[in-house]
């Protein structure tokens, strides 16, 4: 009995910690942003995309540590706070391929004109 208070405790104590340690890190990503009067930060991508690639790493491997100790509670919410990482990970990493073959195949066709005539005689000048 005192085995499965104990590892209930780990593992309430130890996903408060690891939820309190993304809440300040999105936090400061957040508070960056907005800094920058809503622009785009450089290297925020790649700082999220490994803060999602390496949370997930570590809770696997304090869930598979507690798995080997007996600590089946502590497990079982380090697998249940790593599933919706890898989630959003994935999701990241496919809109920011998204971002880079769009951004690529943009680049190589140039500019399209989506008006369906020549915009140059769409322009008016200054009125009278």
């Amino acid at each position: 009995m005192f085995l499965l208070a104990g590892d209930l405790v780990l593992g309430i104590a130890l996903t408060a910690v690891e939820c309190g340690a993304l809440a300040a890190f999105w936090y400061a990503e957040s508070f960056r942003t907005w800094a920058a009067r809503e622009g785009r930060v450089p290297g925020s991508t790649k700082r999220v995309l490994l803060v999602l690639t390496a949370a997930p790493v570590v809770l696997a491997s304090v869930g598979y540590l507690a798995f080997r100790t007996g600590l089946r509670v502590t497990c079982a919410t380090q697998a249940l706070l790593a599933a919706p990482l890898v989630v959003l990970l994935v999701l990241g990493l496919g809109a920011e391929g998204g971002r880079l073959v769009t951004g690529r195949w943009g680049r190589r066709r140039g500019p399209t004109d989506t008006s369906g005539g020549d915009q140059r005689r769409c322009r008016r000048g200054p009125g009278p």
